[in-house]
């Protein structure tokens, strides 16, 4: 058996095993729903009162809520009816955190969350090329770029000496490249 030949059966095989894969696949999805289904008719309706338990402000971390409420990357797929393992610990939600609007000002040193201008847009630039896509190219600094900084340079701005000191302001073919 020749190198060609082996090549042939060896993809041949791959294809085999990737298709019997995708239809294994679909098989147990069709096998969730239907589960699904059937758990849902044979929920009933009336049984148990239905508590109206959310998260707020006030209340404390041991609220609980329904399982129906939370979405579903948090909450299992399946019901099993109105019991107690139906309720969960509102503290496994995700907690989406607010930040105020930004109030943007000139791009004077340090570079720092809320500035805007030519320094920030070459600050993204320079970061862009030194450490990969983050976003936007644009001249404002805002929270996603204040994490980058953070992670990359190690502090919350970035000083006139840091943005001289890696020549952020000269043009791309004499800045230096670190990574």
């Amino acid at each position: 058996m020749n190198n060609n030949e082996k090549l042939i059966i060896g993809g041949l095989l791959g294809l085999g095993i990737a298709g019997l894969a995708y239809l294994g696949y679909q098989w147990l999805k069709e096998q969730e729903e239907e589960d699904q289904q059937e758990a849902e008719a044979q929920q009933p309706t009336a049984s148990k009162p239905e508590k109206n338990l959310t998260r707020s402000k006030t209340t404390s971390a041991k609220a609980v809520t329904k399982k129906s409420d939370v979405p579903s990357s948090v909450a299992p797929t399946r019901k099993k009816g109105n019991t107690e393992s139906d309720y969960i610990n509102v503290a496994q939600q995700p907690v989406v955190e607010k930040r105020p609007p930004l109030i943007f000002t000139d791009d004077k040193f340090p570079l720092k969350l809320g500035s805007k201008g030519k320094n920030v847009e070459r600050l993204k630039i320079w970061l862009q090329r030194n450490y990969g896509t983050f976003g936007i190219i644009n001249d404002e600094f805002n929270y996603e770029l204040e994490k980058i900084v953070k992670q990359r340079l190690k502090k919350s701005e970035v000083s006139e000496i840091d943005f001289k000191a890696f020549r952020m302001g000269k043009p791309l073919h004499k800045q230096p490249i670190i990574r």
